[in-house]
């Protein structure tokens, strides 16, 4: 189903069966063809038209979904299947009615000179059109601007219309008439319509299925709108042969149906005049290989060598367009809801192309025209975007407002002989790689920020910015091999890459605060980036896909940061960063799956700590050898400490977070702090404790595996002696510590003396407690709490000692390593080591 969208105030005639309508934000109006049927309306539409229809032919009536239907002689011509939003006026061809939403399924239709007049519709009332009085308003009053005229439906049949027509039925008017041919066969080289004065619209419908030549005689009739639809390996000839006073010949909404081949079906519009604009609107693909219709113009009384014509564009599809015989072609864009897209535009005898693209752009992918050598787009405030490798040799090309592009390639190929000028906006010239590794320094070129690659680069290329007439962005479009060199980038400058193995960037002065933007646009890529000098790096994934690696080189980085605001999924990995990081932002990144997130390595020798915001994904981040702050955020995020003593906040959210200490690193030197630590409910965080050599008990040692049963020791009061048992790794004591012990800076002696027999942790001064290990040099995890907090220490029996913290061996001590905010008494358990 054809689904369109209504500009604010717009109206529309609908003349293709089982369109969707979507209306705007103003008074929009549709007029609905004769014979259409199984149209859907949303409630954003204010005045329905049914043109020739009576009110006593519609009925209106409630469905089984609750949604009104307009229904004429048994068909359903449009359904409201949103309800309606405000009052509709209805306008039949004798009268018009308002109606409005009373309830879920009830609406009122209502004299809209008379609201006492009314009748409900709902799923046990229907209603005719003219169940009540009716307005003067028909459906044959458009506001096209000129005064309503006749509304003619032609037949199949040849029909005559005329001033003069025998039949008053069939005489046109002074005003502006409308003529719809809204079905096959309709329309035929037998009608002939004399128009008369106004400005008189003709629509028609045609479905090709034997090369059929459509040659009507027209006179005065100044728009004419075909909406054809072809068969396998049929084309539609439509003629201009016997038409007179035509001012626009409109291909609208074309749908090539052919689904058993790849062959692109022609609509071709031949023997018209240069003073007709050829427009092209929509483009249906109703085919298994996703093909647009060729449209073909051959205007007549083209002999000369100077002869110019229009072509107008709206929200156009087409595969190939081709104009013959055209020395100057002006074409104009004024689409409102897509790009104007032509895969290939042919152009036997251009020179000069005008594009006035005031709308939402025009692209043409190929441009094949051996003579062209002038592209203004001067005129343009929206986007052109043109491949010109089939162009002439030398192409002069003037862009406007938008951010256009003009594609050069390997047969037409970019040098001195060319001209292009931007104009406003972000304009990108686009060359081949051989081109773009010139020594030539080029004086043709102004107003282009972007020079895009656009095939693949060889080991070694060398792309000098300063030959480049002022563009400070570069783009890969293709494979950058290793290594391509890219040099005299200014600071701010953007480089995008695409399937990019390696890059070195250098820029054009060595400051104290440059700024580099990194596109990562490939497919599960490793980028290999040498951006020496750069202090700050912007990173964006807008384009990227899979697991995106950055090997980053860079001694002078100072600040990263990461953004993906499209509604695209990858997962990216920032590798090791350098010494002198001091920001690492990822809060501008956030995949559409949970689990792709980022994963970032600070440096094992930095020499200041970093401050790193994670992502709203699951990240991964390795702290390093300084104090770093980390601020994690949402995300089941997964944390490894560094070597000093690091702040790690991993969110006040229900995803499970897990912190890892690694080998050696579970001492006071590296004490950590983890902020709102989730330690019971949704979402449980956990601790990796990799200490082999240290928790190293008959069963426990390793928590990187967890705590298993038995593993951990809780006792709720305090006890003369403590014995840790061969499978334990750690103990819990598991009440509240008085403020006479401050356990951030308690001494071994201050916390064996809390937890002494009938102390319960809250006065030192009386006999202190004992922890004996199971083997001599053993170590334990202990937990203890205060004021909201779970404090982690490290116990160490002596060498050839078992009891813990006492100095009656060597190296014995029990030293705070880690601090768990937010945590009640008693909260941990095995569930929170993993």
């Amino acid at each position: 189903m054809a689904k369109t969208f209504l500009n604010a105030d717009e109206t529309f005639i609908v003349a293709n069966n089982g369109s969707e309508i979507v209306g705007g934000n103003g008074n929009e109006t549709i007029q609905i063809n004769s014979g259409i049927t199984g149209l859907e309306l949303d409630g954003n539409i204010e005045k329905v038209e049914l043109n020739n229809l009576a009110a006593a032919d519609v009925e209106l009536r409630v469905n089984n979904s609750n949604q009104l239907e307009f229904v004429n002689d048994g068909n359903v011509v449009a359904t409201a299947t949103a309800g309606l939003n405000s009052a509709v006026d209805v306008a039949f061809s004798d009268g018009n009615a308002t109606l409005t939403q009373t309830g879920g399924a009830s609406y009122t239709l209502a004299d809209p000179d008379d609201d006492t007049d009314s009748v409900t519709v709902d799923a046990n009332n229907s209603q005719d059109g003219n169940a009540v009085g009716l307005g003067d308003e028909t459906s044959s009053d458009d506001d096209g601007g000129g005064d309503t005229g006749n509304i003619f439906t032609l037949t199949t049949d040849a029909d005559t219309l005329s001033p003069n027509a025998s039949s008053t039925a069939n005489q046109t008017s002074d005003d502006d008439d409308r003529f719809r041919a809204p079905e096959d066969g309709r329309l035929t080289t037998a009608d002939f319509i004399d128009a008369g004065d106004g400005s008189d619209t003709l629509t028609a419908a045609v479905t090709n299925a034997a090369n059929l030549v459509v040659a009507p005689e027209l006179v005065s009739v100044e728009e004419w709108y075909v909406t054809p639809t072809t068969a396998a390996g049929e084309d539609v000839e439509i003629s201009g042969a016997n038409v007179t006073g035509l001012q626009q010949l409109w291909v609208q909404d074309a749908v090539d149906a052919d689904t058993s081949d790849d062959a692109d079906e022609e609509i071709n519009l031949t023997n018209i005049g240069t003073d007709v604009t050829v427009g092209i609107e929509g483009g249906t693909v109703d085919n298994t290989d996703g093909n647009t219709i060729d449209v073909t113009v051959a205007f007549t009384g083209v002999a000369g060598a100077s002869d110019s014509a229009s072509v107008a564009l709206k929200d156009a599809a087409a595969d190939t367009v081709t104009v013959a015989n055209i020395e100057t072609l002006n074409v104009s864009e004024t689409g409102s809801d897509a790009t104007s897209d032509i895969e290939t535009l042919v152009l036997d005898s251009a020179e000069t192309v005008n594009v006035s693209s005031t709308g939402e752009g025009v692209t043409v992918d190929a441009v094949t025209a051996g003579n062209l050598e002038t592209i203004d787009a001067s005129a343009s405030s929206s986007a052109v975007d043109l491949n010109v490798d089939g162009a002439s040799a030398n192409t002069t090309f003037t862009g406007g407002d938008g951010d256009d592009v003009i594609d050069f390639g390997t047969t037409n190929i970019f040098d001195a002989d060319d001209s292009v000028s931007g104009g406003e906006g972000a304009d990108t010239l686009g060359i081949d790689d051989e081109e773009a590794a010139t020594t030539e320094a080029y004086t043709n070129i102004s107003g282009f920020e972007v020079l895009r690659v656009n095939t693949a680069t060889t080991a070694g290329d060398t792309i000098n910015l300063a030959h480049w007439g002022g563009i400070t962005d570069v783009t890969f479009a293709a494979a950058a091999a290793a290594t391509t060199t890219v040099e005299n980038l200014t600071s701010g400058a953007t480089v995008a890459l695409a399937d990019t193995s390696g890059v070195d960037l250098d820029l054009e002065t060595n400051g104290d605060s440059d700024t580099l933007n990194l596109d990562l646009n490939g497919g599960g890529v490793t980028y290999t980036v040498d951006a020496a000098n750069v202090e700050n790096l912007n990173v964006n994934t807008d384009g990227a896909t899979g697991t995106s690696t950055l090997a980053l080189t860079n001694a002078q980085l100072e600040t990263i940061s990461l953004s993906q605001t499209a509604a695209t999924d990858q997962a990216v990995d920032l590798g090791t960063l350098g010494t002198v990081v001091e920001t690492v932002d990822l809060s501008g990144f956030d995949a559409d799956t949970q689990t792709n997130g980022v994963t970032v390595a600070l440096s094992a020798t930095a020499v200041n700590g970093v401050t790193v915001t994670g992502s709203s994904n699951d990240d991964t981040i390795t702290a390093s050898s300084e104090v770093d702050t980390i601020n994690a955020g949402v995300g089941a995020d997964a944390i490894t400490v560094g070597g000093a003593q690091d702040t790690f906040d991993v969110g006040d959210d229900d995803d499970v977070d897990n912190i890892t200490v690694g080998d050696t690193d579970l001492t006071n030197a590296n004490q950590f702090t983890v902020k709102n630590f989730n330690a019971t409910g949704t979402g449980v965080d956990t601790l990796s404790i990799d200490e082999a050599t240290n928790l190293d008990t008959n069963g426990g040692g390793d928590i990187t595996d967890g705590l298993g049963a038995g593993e951990l020791q809780s006792v709720t009061t305090s006890a003369t002696a403590y014995t840790i048992a061969a499978a334990e790794a750690a103990i819990e004591f598991a009440f509240e510590f008085d403020s006479e012990v401050d356990l951030d800076t308690a001494s071994k002696s201050d916390i064996l003396g809390a937890i002494g027999a009938a102390d319960d942790g809250t006065d030192s001064s009386t006999t202190a407690g004992t922890i004996t290990a199971d083997n001599a040099a053993d170590a334990v995890l202990m937990i203890a709490y205060q004021d909201g907090n779970a404090y982690l220490f490290e116990g160490d029996a002596g060498t050839g000692d078992t009891a813990i913290g006492d100095d009656t061996g060597g190296n014995d001590d029990i030293s705070l390593v880690g601090v768990l905010e937010d945590v009640e008494v008693g909260a941990l358990s095995d569930a929170n080591f993993a």
